[in-house]
Order: C-alpha cells, then structure tokens, then sequence
C-alpha cells in the first residue's frame, strides 16, 4: 500500500465507506491539524459511533490499527511534515534543543569544522545558497560574516536563478549550502553542478543531507528534530553564532580592521544606535 495520510485514504475510499464509518471520517477530517491528540474512543464519542466502528474505519483505509495511523504520522514528522501530538509540549522541546546544543562541542571539535572555518576566512569570496527553512540560517550568517570579512553573498538574489551566477564564480570562491530537511527537489542538482564545475563546496545540514554531504568537499551535520510539530533551529543558529566567531579568530588583523571600519561607517552615518 502506497504511504498515504490519513486524510488522503479517507478521501480517497469515502464513497466506500458505510453510513456510520462517514461520520467518523468525517470528525477526522474535521480536526486534521490536531488529529495526532485523539483516542479512537474519542473519535468514536464524537462521531457517535461504535470504538468497533472506527477501528472498521481504519482497517478499510488500508491501516492494521491505531497505532499504525500514529506511526505513520510519526513517518511523516521524521521527513519534516508539521504533525503534532499530545505530550509533546514545553519541557520535552526544550530537553532535545539542549541535546541539540551539546552535540555541537563534538561538532566544533571534528576536522570538518576547522576546515570550514578556514575556508570561510581565506576564499576570495563566499556564497551562501539556502532554501525555504535554511534560508533564515544561510542569510543570518551571511550577515555575520559580512562583519569581518569583504565578498559574502547570498544566492539567487531577487529575480536570478542559480544558473545566473554559479557558472561564473572563479575557483576559489567557496559555495557554502545550508540544507535542512524538506529541500527543494534540485537542491542536490544544484550541488553536484558545483562540485561538476570544480567549485569549493561545503554544506550544512541534517542527517538527511548526509548523502549530498558525501559529495561536496566539508559536511556539518546539525541536528533539528523536535518531539514537537516542527524542527528545531537553536543548534543551526549557534552553529552560525560559533562559525562566525571562529571566522574573525581566523581572520585575524584584517578581521578586526573590518570590523572597525563597519563600526565608523554605523556611527557617521547614525545608522545604529551606539
């Protein structure tokens, strides 16, 4: 059986369906966005019908059992899909973010990142390519890099496509992708064009991106997975927090001068408040 959702089997069998098994469908497709909180014998209360009656439902959708439906959801939370469930709330996000947090003391501490740190010191210029939920990660730390050092972009911009620019970016330049789960389906198109073209090529991402990671020259794998409905992006914000902090390290003097010329332009121009 194809791995539908819930709603999709129901859509898909309703005109199959008996009387009473409509009316429960139909409370579950009254309440999709938080169907995971249910019982069966809620369902079965709200529909007005039998528990036997819903459980007839599932098995016609083509489900073995309850369960099965919530291990599907859950199938579908691990490839990114927003599903929430009840005890999920608070205290167990904030325990996998903090779990998220620690593991990036091993992360900082592998060949990979002192790689990557360097790589985004010395390039001529760096590029930073990240879509829909990487887009955030990929755009805060073009802004921090932008503080100390010169040529740091984001790519495409406003009305180009990849295409526009990456074929003229010179050998050195450093291609730096951040790809957490749910990317565009030409994400790795876009990647192995440039590892094709024999650009310098990192990429950020979580364990799904491992395969694409094996292709492009450094990996960072930073975990997102949350018990809650959507990932969690404190470990990826730090991990800008961290690079960009290591960067101006790196970059020694010219570091520092750039930071005090950016800091004089602020102050003449009255641009922040100082």
């Amino acid at each position: 059986m194809q791995e539908n959702s819930i709603d999709t089997s129901i859509r898909e069998n309703y005109d199959k369906l008996g009387p009473q098994e409509r009316r429960a469908a139909d409370v579950i497709l009254d309440r999709l966005d938080d169907f995971a909180i249910y019982s069966s014998a809620e369902i079965a209360e709200l529909a007005g019908v039998s528990r036997p009656t819903v459980s007839r439902l599932y098995r016609r959708l083509g489900f073995a059992s309850f369960a099965e439906v919530r291990n599907r959801a859950r199938s579908l939370r691990g490839r990114g899909v927003p599903v929430y469930s009840e005890g999920t709330d608070g205290p167990s996000g904030i325990a996998a973010a903090q779990e998220h947090l620690r593991s990036l003391n091993r992360t900082v501490a592998t060949p990979e990142y002192t790689t990557l740190v360097e790589a985004l010191a010395t390039a001529p210029s760096v590029h930073l390519i990240g879509f829909r939920n990487s887009y955030p990660v990929a755009m805060h730390l073009r802004n921090q890099l932008a503080q100390t050092r010169n040529r740091v972009d984001l790519l495409p911009l406003p009305g180009q496509s990849l295409g526009d620019r990456l074929p003229f970016l010179g050998p050195d330049a450093l291609v730096l992708f951040i790809g957490f789960r749910r990317r565009p389906a030409r994400f790795e198109r876009y990647l192995d064009f440039c590892v094709e073209h024999e650009l310098r090529v990192a990429l950020i991402g979580d364990p799904s991106a491992r395969a694409a990671g094996a292709r492009a020259g450094t990996f960072l794998e930073c975990p997102i997975d949350s018990p809650g409905a959507f990932d969690d992006y404190a470990a990826p914000m730090t991990l800008v927090s961290l690079l960009a902090h290591d960067v101006l390290r790196a970059s020694g003097q010219d570091g520092q001068e750039h930071v005090s010329l950016a800091t004089d332009a602020y102050e003449v121009l009255s641009e922040l408040e100082m």
